[in-house]
């Protein structure tokens, strides 16, 4: 369903303390750099037992579930986007999700990522316009210093911010 379609009381804030109905379902999409494309909400009441015993669902990496992440789309003509992906999400297999390291900085990979430095390497690894998780992995890469990551960081989490906001209206 789409999140406006579910009364907001049932929509989960964090499922594994609330274990309300719906939650967050971040699929494909258009082209969207920072923060967006979750507009879905699924049915996880009871676990998702519902989507489990659907004919025809291909649940992968339920592990994953519900952590923070970075979402990149799998096929854009654009090219690569990557977007911040919340706690409390569920994705879909046409989304390339990353999960990193508690020690890894989020936000300053979610910049890296979205520059088009990045961009240029994933094209000359990958010259289709699927790019898959052994591309973003062959990426060469090296810890900033730290007034640099704090920069970018920075930057990226007030693209998030800001991106999240102007989502709230579409």
């Amino acid at each position: 369903r789409f999140w406006w379609e579910v009364d907001n009381n049932d929509i989960s804030k964090e499922y594994r303390l609330d274990n309300k109905k719906w939650v967050s379902y971040l699929k494909g999409g258009p082209f969207k750099k920072w923060y967006g494309n979750i507009w879905l909400l699924i049915n996880w009441q009871n676990n998702g037992i519902g989507v489990k015993n659907y004919s025809g669902t291909n649940m992968r990496n339920e592990n994953s579930y519900f952590k923070e992440g970075i979402a990149g789309t799998l096929l854009s003509s654009k090219g690569p986007s990557f977007r911040y992906q919340p706690t409390n999400t569920i994705y879909d297999s046409t989304t390339r999700s990353l999960f990193l390291n508690e020690d890894n900085n989020i936000f300053y990979n979610l910049g890296f990522l979205n520059t088009k430095l990045a961009v240029y390497i994933m094209n000359c690894l990958n010259s289709t316009v699927v790019i898959n998780s052994n591309d973003i992995h062959r990426i060469p890469f090296t810890q900033p210093p730290k007034d640099i990551e704090n920069k970018v960081t920075q930057f990226a989490e007030e693209n998030v911010s800001i991106k999240k906001h102007l989502c709230e209206f579409s």
